[in-house]
């Protein structure tokens, strides 16, 4: 149901840039969008499925390719611990900053949520950079034909 952190955490806060993208999409989109962190979820965790069904489809057919998957699905959980503990020191340096006011739930909000949005470029956008430095990896393809 209804167990995503704007709601239950936050107030109904879910940072500042979710908050900017939701006025653009109701005031210029016509709201077609979903929640810019609930469809931002939606993506992170289809990517999840998607990397661990290639881990497993390539384990007998191309060794290589199975790496490079298991690499994508690794960094597609893996951002999550990154996350929390980047959330925890951000909690840290907004008490330190801000006092009493850092009890706030749109303070808290955009703590939890901009140590996600990084957390998760992090690890994804590390997997592929390590992907394509290893030595193993066709440098003109984006994938090998087993991958497609």
């Amino acid at each position: 149901g209804h167990l995503y952190a704007d709601e239950v955490d936050f107030a109904g806060h879910g940072g500042g840039l979710a908050e900017a993208a939701d006025a653009l999409n109701a005031a210029q989109l016509g709201n077609v969008m979903p929640p810019f962190n609930l469809g931002g979820v939606h993506v992170v965790a289809a990517w999840f499925i998607i990397t661990g069904v290639q881990t497993f489809r390539t384990a007998k057919i191309d060794t290589a390719a199975h790496k490079r998957w298991a690499l994508r699905h690794a960094a597609a959980g893996l951002w999550v611990a990154a996350q929390r503990l980047l959330f925890a020191m951000a909690r840290v340096l907004q008490y330190v900053l801000l006092g009493q006011s850092a009890e706030s739930a749109p303070v808290q909000a955009d703590a939890f949520y901009y140590c996600a949005y990084f957390a998760t470029v992090l690890y994804i956008g590390t997997a592929e950079w390590a992907i394509r430095a290893s030595a193993g990896y066709n440098d003109g393809d984006a994938c090998s034909a087993e991958e497609q």
